[in-house]
């Protein structure tokens, strides 16, 4: 995810964008500036591509918001909200589990399920 162009789509259309693809406690977190703010919406990006991904794509962009990228005592964690659980039912399986990383203005980001 292209830190640059996040900041771009960010700059243009901020309340559309955040509401559609952010929960509230995301965009809190990301407005706080730390790490700095498009890394941080940049972040949470690619952490739900990677999520979808994982799923074949199963995920719509409608969900997003219900899916959560949150910091733990153990690093990145996401938490899926019960509308994702009914549509992805094999998620209730596994604990998520993020690691996400930014280099020369981009962020990548890996999702791991661990078994319950």
């Amino acid at each position: 995810m292209g830190v640059e162009e996040v900041r771009r789509l960010l700059d243009r259309f901020q309340e559309k964008v955040v509401a559609r693809l952010f929960s509230a406690q995301e965009a809190a977190w990301c407005e706080r500036g730390k790490p700095s703010r498009a890394v941080c919406y940049a972040a949470c990006l690619a952490t739900k591509e990677a999520f979808t991904k994982a799923l074949s794509g199963r995920l719509p962009l409608s969900a997003w918001p219900q899916l959560e990228l949150i910091p733990s005592e153990r690093g990145w964690r996401l938490t899926l909200d019960e509308p994702i659980l009914r549509s992805v039912p094999e998620a209730q399986e596994f604990d998520f589990q993020v690691s996400w990383s930014e280099a020369q203005g981009v962020v990548v980001a890996i999702v791991i399920g661990w078994p319950r």
